[in-house]
């Protein structure tokens, strides 16, 4: 038992630190946007501690498909990517893992070069693929994807923790599926003292993100009796209308036949939008596993976002909106930063696969949450903004 051994919270005093490790303890905070200290603290290989319901234990998987990790990072605190790498490797069956793969958007970190080399030959599966020149979350993902050899990616970021039976879930639900995006049930580690929080079971609803047409992204709870008709509560499959983007599991051939990543999008941001959208209009959907349990860490990111040239949420509105773009750019207004660049390609993907109009993604959206739209309203009603 470990400082913050099972997800339990490190407290610190900084008074009671010495004057250097005062200067460390500051110093780290103001550079990474959480407690980078507290995060050295604890092991690589800590246990996470989330638990199951008893619903998920009294289930079963016979999978046997291989999987690739894709997990693309910029100046990682090294503790917390070394946490990641180790939860998956400490977590899942040797037999389903077939590789992780490490993208380096031309991180400026020096412990993240040939240190980082260094420690990653020792680990079996585990391979960096890096860039010359940074391009930003979207094509560094991509990139990842192209990478791999197996028919299902799990793309992530690089400060989660995972749970046991992770994976499973979500192979079993793509081998049935393999039309859909699937994400699991994404706890919190906090990050101040790196306590892990997970959803209570105790509460009767599941909140989910999802967004309105300025394409601006909300937490709300989905419909009560939607969530009664599923057959097991805790454990059933939840359709969803969005992702938040810090992680999910697809096939490859189909992910890439809806074009992958719009590698046309710059830096960060709308990614997730898009790959909402065009799992709803075009394939199977995008469900939620609450059986597969996964940890992350809300970081300040380290792609800069004034460097854009392109409005990302702008490509989104004018390939998939339809006429619903015009609400779009009335809240956005007549913005010089609206450029969307080529999106010929995008629109083509549409063509290809016969994806429905946006007015389905609407539909599929009111059906799960409560006032999502209201015809004549230009935002979506009921909203906590996040």
């Amino acid at each position: 038992m470990g400082p913050g051994d099972h997800g339990t919270r490190i407290v610190i005093n900084p008074d009671q630190l010495s004057y250097d490790e005062r200067i460390l303890y500051k110093s780290l905070r103001e550079k990474y946007g959480f407690n980078a200290f507290v995060s050295d603290l604890i092991s690589p290989h800590r246990t996470p501690g989330i638990l199951l319901h008893e619903q998920c234990r009294q289930l079963t998987y016979t999978v046997s498909d291989q999987v690739s990790v894709i997990i693309a990072f910029k100046n990682e605190y090294w503790s917390v990517l070394l946490r990641t790498i180790h939860s998956i490797l400490n977590r899942t069956p040797p037999h389903l893992l077939s590789e992780i793969i490490l993208v380096d958007d031309a991180s400026d970190d020096e412990s993240l070069k040939g240190k980082l080399d260094i420690y990653v030959s020792y680990l079996r599966k585990v391979r960096i693929v890096r860039r010359k020149k940074s391009t930003g979350l979207m094509i560094a993902k991509q990139h990842g994807i192209d990478q791999s050899h197996t028919d299902i990616i799990v793309v992530m970021d690089s400060h989660h923790e995972v749970a046991n039976v992770w994976l499973e879930p979500l192979i079993d639900h793509l081998k049935k599926n393999p039309r859909a995006l699937v994400v699991p049930d994404v706890g919190i580690i906090s990050r101040e003292d790196f306590h892990i929080h997970m959803k209570d079971f105790n509460k009767t609803n599941f909140d989910v993100f999802t967004f309105d047409f300025n394409l601006d992204q909300y937490i709300l709870p989905l419909k009560r009796e939607y969530l009664e008709s599923r057959e097991k509560f805790w454990a059933s499959p939840i359709r969803i209308p969005s992702i938040i983007g810090n992680m999910f599991a697809a096939n490859k051939t189909f992910f890439n036949k809806l074009g992958g990543f719009d590698t046309g999008m710059e830096i960060w941001g709308a990614e997730q939008m898009e790959l909402s959208i065009k799992y709803i209009l075009c394939g199977a959907g995008i469900y939620a596993l609450p059986c597969s349990k996964v940890a992350h860490l809300y970081r300040v990111l380290p792609w800069h976002l004034n460097e854009k040239n392109v409005s990302n949420e702008y490509r989104v509105a004018e390939v998939w909106l339809d006429e619903y773009k015009n609400i779009f750019l009335r809240q956005k207004g007549d913005s010089k930063l609206l450029k969307t660049g080529n999106v010929a390609a995008r629109k083509r993907i549409r063509e290809v696969n016969n994806c429905r109009p946006f007015e389905y993604y609407i539909k599929i959206a009111n059906a799960l949450i409560d006032g999502y739209y209201i015809p004549g309203d230009s935002r979506v009603r009921g909203m906590v903004r996040i």
